[in-house]
């Protein structure tokens, strides 16, 4: 599972934000959440390709009915695992979206699971 640091935010809509500004979508957050430390948890094959999130891509590599592409997301390393082929280079950048209905939160201190 990618587990990236970050501070939940509320806005007009939820959001969680890393330390380098960048903004992942959230459905929905917990009760008294805002400006709580998290980690956003999202597996890799809960990433599509297309979006409005980049990452810089550091790793292709085909599997076969599947591509891994390792990158990384301002200074956090993420993995995405995707059934189109992708032929970014390596230094590139890759669109990713991740499913909001399949992200897990986790406190930012204790590591466990935000309800």
């Amino acid at each position: 599972m990618n587990l990236i640091k970050g501070t939940i935010r509320i806005a007009a809509e939820p959001y969680f934000e890393t330390g380098d500004g960048i903004r992942l979508p959230l459905s929905s957050v917990p009760a008294g959440s805002d400006g709580k430390s998290a980690f956003y948890g999202i597996r890799p094959e809960h990433l599509t390709l297309g979006g409005a999130v980049n990452a810089q891509v550091t790793v292709v590599e085909s599997t076969g009915s599947e591509t891994q592409v390792f990158a990384k997301l301002g200074d956090q390393k993420i993995i995405g695992v995707f059934r189109d082929r992708v032929e970014e280079p390596t230094g590139g950048t890759i669109a990713m979206t991740p499913n909001v209905a399949l992200v897990h939160l986790f406190d930012g201190e204790s590591g466990l699971r935000l309800e």
